[in-house]
């Protein structure tokens, strides 16, 4: 139960962060921007200046680039996450009752195992996610642009394009966050 719970509340507070999730994306890509046109001036600068960029270049709609992918994310994140351990804890895996010394190490670890779990299983709806929100319009395009119609065009794209690594790039940095 848990599982579809922490999925299915992290869907709707995605709803309301994902705009910003898009501010924080073209923000961190604006060096390749700078570079590659030697402007002088910051497009994505702060938060009202990065939102009217956003509007400017891909309408109001621009706010919610890649918010399949996103919610399909963090329903994979956080229900796999919050399942996994809670069947652990449900299991009685996280403590020790012979050795009460144990339980906090036996918790660090099913938390680990979860967070595994998590990473696993949510890392190729973060690339397609990241890809989709990185896409603009208008002269305010970072160096390389991926051409997805859509997520599932996204999906098949990287995955005809670089297989199944495609799909988990940035895993290895996923899992020491």
């Amino acid at each position: 139960m848990e599982f579809l719970l922490g999925g299915a509340s992290s869907m709707c507070a995605v709803l309301f962060t994902n705009p910003f999730d898009v501010l924080k994306t073209r923000q961190q890509l604006e060096g390749e921007l700078i570079a590659k046109q030697n402007l002088k001036e910051r497009s994505y600068k702060g938060i009202r200046q990065s939102v009217l960029t956003v509007i400017r270049t891909d309408g109001v709609r621009g706010l919610q680039k890649g918010l399949p992918a996103a919610l399909l994310y963090q329903f994979s994140m956080n229900g796999v996450r919050l399942g996994t351990y809670q069947t652990a804890e449900n299991l009685g895996w996280t403590k020790s009752t012979k050795h009460p010394s144990l339980t906090p190490l036996l918790s660090v670890f099913w938390g680990g195992c979860a967070g595994l779990a998590s990473a696993t299983a949510s890392c190729p709806f973060y690339v397609v996610k990241t890809q989709l929100q990185a896409v603009t319009s208008g002269s305010y395009t970072a160096r390389y642009q991926h051409h997805h119609s859509g997520t599932v065009s996204a999906f098949v794209n990287i995955f005809q394009q670089s297989g199944i690594r495609g799909l988990f790039r940035g895993y290895t940095a996923t899992l020491m966050r």
